[in-house]
């Protein structure tokens, strides 16, 4: 007989924290391939619609970020001189 709480058809709990084994790879890429692979299917996206416009934030977010940096490069290089 088996004992605990967990009924039968239960899925195992998550784990929500997010692992980003590679330094390398954007804390948001590695976000979105977590909730591609999450264990629970609920957690997942619910649509290749839902994950494509996903990327597509994080693209636009990820060159605006660098944009700004840019920027702030150019005014600093153009206070040294």
């Amino acid at each position: 007989m088996l004992s605990g709480t967990a009924s039968v058809g239960t899925p195992p709990k998550t784990c929500n924290s997010r692992l980003n084994i590679d330094a390398d790879i954007p804390e948001a890429l590695s976000g979105i391939v977590s909730n591609c692979l999450d264990r629970d299917p609920t957690a997942r996206y619910t649509s290749i619609q839902e994950l494509g416009q996903e990327i597509e934030v994080t693209s636009q977010t990820k060159k605006k970020t660098e944009e700004d940096n840019e920027g702030d490069r150019k005014e600093v290089d153009d206070d040294d001189c």
